[in-house]
């Protein structure tokens, strides 16, 4: 299998039918990819806007109460809260995790 992505399984990459089926898999791919990623009503786009509601109104809550109580037990007085720049961090690093699996060229071309 491994001579098959290297470029050493010349037999294989001659077929006939591999080449078709291989055309045939960047093409649904590619449209897949359109589809997930790049229109207006995307799924990807859809779920990333659900997670940025979630992350406002739901972690940020969460870790500047707990923020709070951390201000609250060590007596600090000159604390600024990272609650939504870790949120900001965790919407991108969960972007660019999704985002990683997307093939960047076509496979078999």
């Amino acid at each position: 299998m491994r001579d098959l992505y290297s470029g050493t399984g010349s037999a294989l990459l001659k077929n006939n039918q591999y080449q078709i089926l291989a055309r045939l898999y960047d093409t649904t791919y590619e449209s897949l990819c359109v589809e997930y990623f790049s229109t207006e009503n995307s799924f990807f786009r859809e779920w990333l806007n659900d997670y940025k509601h979630f992350l406002i109104e739901y972690q940020i809550y969460d870790l500047e109460y707990s923020e709070n109580l951390e201000k609250e037990i060590r007596g600090l007085t000159n604390f600024v809260s990272t609650a939504s720049l870790q949120a900001v961090a965790n919407y991108l690093e969960k972007c660019q995790s999704i985002f990683s699996f997307r093939n960047n060229s076509p496979k078999f071309r």
